[in-house]
């Protein structure tokens, strides 16, 4: 009953207890309706008015203990429908002025054995989808979203912690999908997702993170895609893919391995790894950086890009193919070896791939300028430069080294050719120049050496040769000149066997060959001329070796005595006499006018033709621009005819 001041009255609905059986049941049911709905029942706890001491009264649904076998079931069931929806379940907890009721759904303890399980399931349907399942955190309007945690049980035995599956369901076409989203934010940052392998504080590896997509029986694999969040005003969010930092002494951080899966044994292809930065319409284009950790001790690691190897005959390995980007103006290659702080820095190798078959060439190695694509006429091909390095201080400058491999086994066909020419061009083709640095202070400019290799055995040593190029119209020259102008340069001719020693000696001084011993020789005619004078000289003399000469400038017609001087710049000629009775003792003079004659010069005169009757003799004298000859009579009765006489001139 009711209580004015104290509490009501309890109601107790209770069964009667058995001593050799089991205690009676208590049922409280609505009647059937048989035109209308079935009657409700409502089990309630009354409320409490009273503001300081009036606390609502709990309600508790509670299965008795059993001493031997399973505990007593709690079911709580909705009523069925068999024209419309079933009767829905609601579990809430009641509202509250500062927070609402909490709702526990909690299994039993297992006083010796496993605690009981939590399944929380939607029915099967047979004729449409199966029931959602949703598990959602209210919405709040002060402070941060309330948190959903799913965590699976722990134990202090030697064991595993208990697992977390989260399944998308079976589907007969599509499997069900599977998505972990974090929530938007309006007015700031959006939430983020960590997906976190366990860590451990025993001497073992932590826990794994393996992201795998669906395999597939018939068809493709599943794909993945790892991407960063779009930024609709600015920048989108960066992708980081690392391991983490190794532990303090001797720990090594993690690798990182990106590689596609192995091709099917029969006819399959790997798949192929393509690492790409974005395309920009109004920016630059993001850089690929590829670079290797550096270290404080021990050597550094290297950066390895390694075109695929090819087992199969008849087939070649995989390239590598560096290209700079297109554009107005081509990007560039820069390959630079490492600088070294404290000894010498990293060398650079060009390589080509070796060759292991017995009738294969080994790779070659071409470096190439860009060619012009457009016409014009300032549009030039790039350019090659080799270059060694440059030394600072007193030190050398590096060299630079072009050499032809050797022929190792194959010894009939000698060592590789090596070869500096520009290409063929229908137009003017590019010059060659070899040439060693100048020096720009006070130090020596480089030497440059064109030397032949030494040949060991019986074998003969090998020719140098310099040939000038070929034209229809006329044949190039070797021309060897000195640069300078501040001294004359000279041609040296010689040998070097630990020591140089000049043989013959080329001057531009005085334009004169001079040597120890000097010989010049030719298998068929030779040639020596000058457009001014030529001088052949020699300390005690000049041998002719026998050998006949020819050439002189000598006058191919008879001159004329007319009584008057003659004029001829010959060498030598034959004159006709002026006298046919010329008498006995008498003499007859012939005088010629010569602009090369001085009067050291010798007059070599003979009777070419005598005359009738007389014995003639002659002789001759050579004075400044004259030659003067004389014939006389020296028989004892007067010639009868005319005569001739020659002569020859020798300059002193």
């Amino acid at each position: 009953g009711a209580a004015t001041a104290g509490k009501s009255g309890a109601v107790v609905v209770s069964s009667g207890g058995a001593t050799d059986d089991a205690s009676g049941y208590v049922s409280v049911s609505s009647g059937t309706g048989t035109n209308g709905a079935s009657g409700s029942v409502s089990v309630l706890v009354g409320a409490a008015t009273d503001a300081t001491n009036g606390a609502a009264g709990s309600m508790l649904l509670s299965v008795g203990t059993g001493a031997n076998g399973a505990g007593g079931n709690v079911q709580v069931i909705s009523g069925e429908a068999s024209a419309g929806a079933g009767g829905a379940l609601s579990l809430v907890s009641g509202k509250g002025s500062t927070s609402g009721g909490h709702v526990y759904v909690s299994s039993g303890i297992g006083s010796a054995g496993n605690s009981g399980d939590v399944s929380i399931t939607s029915a099967a349907a047979t004729t449409g989808a199966g029931g959602k399942i949703i598990l959602s955190v209210g919405t709040g309007d002060t402070g941060a979203g309330g948190s959903m945690e799913l965590i699976a049980g722990k134990t202090t035995a030697a064991a595993a912690g208990g697992s977390v599956s989260v399944i998308g369901g079976e589907g007969a076409s599509t499997g069900g999908f599977l998505y972990l989203s974090a929530g938007t934010g309006t007015g700031a940052a959006g939430g983020a997702v960590s997906v976190i392998a366990g860590a451990t504080s025993a001497a073992a590896a932590g826990g794994a993170l393996m992201l795998s997509a669906g395999d597939s029986g018939s068809n493709t694999g599943g794909g993945a895609t790892f991407s960063s969040g779009a930024g609709t005003a600015t920048s989108s969010g960066t992708v980081s893919v690392k391991s983490a930092d190794g532990g303090t002494g001797t720990g090594v951080s993690g690798d990182v391995t990106l590689k596609s899966g192995a091709g099917g044994a029969t006819a399959g292809n790997s798949g192929s790894l393509s690492i790409f930065t974005g395309d920009t319409t109004s920016g630059a284009a993001g850089a690929l950086t590829f670079s290797v950790g550096s270290t404080t001790a021990g050597a550094s690691s290297n950066i390895q890009m390694i075109g695929g190897g090819n087992s199969a005959a008849a087939q070649a390995g995989g390239a590598l193919d560096l290209q700079g980007g297109a554009g107005e103006t081509g990007g560039a290659i820069s390959l630079t070896a490492g600088e070294g702080s404290g000894a010498a820095g990293g060398a650079l190798a060009l390589v080509a791939g070796k060759s292991a078959g017995t009738a294969t060439t080994a790779g070659a190695v071409t470096i190439t300028g860009g060619s012009s694509a457009a016409g014009g006429t300032n549009v030039n091909g790039g350019a090659v430069t080799i270059a060694g390095g440059t030394a600072s201080g007193t030190g050398t400058d590096g060299a630079v080294t072009i050499s032809s491999g050797n022929s190792v086994t194959m010894q009939a066909t000698g060592e590789g050719t090596m070869a500096l020419s520009s290409a063929d061009n229908a137009g003017n083709t590019g010059a060659v120049t070899i040439a060693s640095g100048s020096a720009t202070a006070t130090g020596n400019a480089g030497q440059l050496t064109l030397s032949v290799g030494t040949t060991t055995g019986t074998a003969a040593g090998s020719h140098l040769y310099l040939y000038p190029g070929r034209g229809d119209s006329a044949d190039g020259d070797v021309r060897i000149s000195s640069q300078g102008t501040t001294a004359a340069p000279a041609l040296l001719l010689g040998y070097d066997n630990g020591g140089w020693t000049t043989v013959a000696k080329l001057s531009s001084a005085d334009n004169t060959i001079s040597g120890t011993s000097v010989s010049i020789t030719s298998s068929a005619d030779a040639s020596l001329s000058a457009t001014g004078t030529l001088t052949l000289s020699g300390t005690t003399k000049i041998t002719m070796d026998n050998s006949r000469t020819s050439g002189y400038d000598v006058k191919a017609t008879e001159l004329t005595n007319a009584g008057s001087n003659i004029a001829d710049e010959s060498q030598g000629a034959i004159v006709n006499g002026q006298s046919t009775t010329l008498a006995a003792g008498a003499s007859e003079t012939i005088t010629l006018t010569n602009s090369w004659t001085v009067a050291t010069d010798l007059v070599f005169t003979s009777m070419h033709t005598g005359c009738t009757a007389g014995v003639l003799v002659s002789g001759g004298a050579a004075g400044a621009g004259t030659i003067t000859i004389t014939v006389t009579n020296a028989g004892a009765s007067a010639c009868t005819s005319g005569f001739k006489v020659q002569y020859f001139v020798i300059s002193g």
